[in-house]
């Protein structure tokens, strides 16, 4: 904590006030009888001449306002980084397959409402859930299959992304999995953004691009951009498909990559993790939180309070209370 004067020249006027309580005046008072002693001036401390010194105060008071005194103290600051994240998700025709959690019942004799979720709607709740403990960070969403589409860039606010991703759908871009081609757009959303940085890319199967993702995701990590990769199915994923007695659920003919999506978290500094049942959700969604976590860091900051109305302040006061001293004392003398 310090004290500073913007004007401290102006401390030069004390040197009067300063004379004065050095150098009292001690005159004596000539008494009418010759044969008596002089009574001396009382001391200025003594209640009878408190009033000058209090007068003096309240002028020092003032010519202390003239210097603009200042009172400047640190203050310690936590301040959180600012953070943005971007899901890749993958809409590919797979994600609308389902994972059973056992082989012994037939999914083809069960209503729909008892079947497990379907790889996409297991994706979106995933999201979701995340989103709820992130709820300060900037969040965007980009489908990927054959081809991107960023369906809500980066934003602080995630209604809007969950609106959007509710009403997403495998039909709406061409089918494949194009996972390069979704790391290259998130490169162009998040390059230049100087803020913490994270992706999230989620996805079921193979990579059908012809750029090796691996590539993409170096020049990402070179950008400073975090990759965390979320495999999703199961060994007995079990897609829909038409056939002549109506449609029926079969096998998928092609398994997750689990290799490749560990590369690329590997290569972006990321976690790896596998979700494959909803129950697994959970733990998942754990995770990636506390890799997701805000992180604080501890700044100070100089507060200041100008001192001038207090000085202003104590000088009223002091005149006030020293003029009405002297008029006591002075009814008092004429008693």
């Amino acid at each position: 904590m310090r004290f500073v004067l913007s004007q401290p020249w102006f401390l030069l006027l004390l040197l009067p006030l300063l004379l004065l309580l050095a150098f009292p005046s001690n005159s004596a008072a000539l008494p009418c009888n010759l044969e008596q002693k002089p009574k001396a001036e009382p001391h200025f401390l003594h209640p009878a001449q408190l009033w000058r010194l209090l007068l003096l105060l309240a002028a020092a008071c003032l010519l202390l306002a003239l210097c603009q005194p200042t009172l400047i103290w640190q203050e310690k600051h936590q301040q959180t980084t600012s953070h943005e994240l971007l899901f890749l998700l993958d809409v590919s025709g797979s994600m609308q397959a389902i994972d059973p959690d056992t082989k012994l019942v037939d999914p083809n004799s069960l209503p729909n409402e008892q079947l497990p979720p379907r790889r996409l709607q297991l994706a979106k709740q995933s999201i979701a859930l995340l989103l709820a403990d992130l709820a300060d960070c900037k969040a965007g969403l980009l489908a990927f299959a054959g081809e991107c589409y960023l369906v809500c860039p980066p934003v602080k606010y995630h209604n809007i992304l969950l609106e959007r991703m509710r009403s997403l759908q495998s039909e709406q871009l061409l089918d494949g999995t194009s996972i390069d081609a979704a790391l290259q757009a998130a490169l162009e959303i998040l390059q230049n953004n100087e803020s913490r940085k994270s992706i999230i890319l989620i996805s079921d199967g193979a990579d059908h691009g012809e750029r090796n993702p691996a590539k993409t995701a170096q020049e990402l990590a070179e950008n400073r951009i975090t990759i965390h990769c979320v495999g999703i199915g199961g060994e007995d994923g079990l897609h829909q498909v038409n056939t002549d007695t109506g449609q029926r659920w079969q096998a998928i003919a092609e398994s997750l990559d689990e290799a490749r999506l560990q590369e690329i978290a590997n290569i972006g500094g990321g976690l790896y993790r596998h979700l494959s049942h909803s129950k697994e959700i959970l733990p998942v969604i754990g995770s990636l939180k506390q890799e997701l976590s805000p992180q604080y860091r501890e700044t100070k900051r100089n507060r200041q309070k100008p001192l001038l109305r207090h000085c202003i302040i104590a000088a009223l006061l002091l005149s006030v209370l020293g003029a009405r001293m002297h008029h006591r004392h002075t009814l008092l003398q004429t008693q």
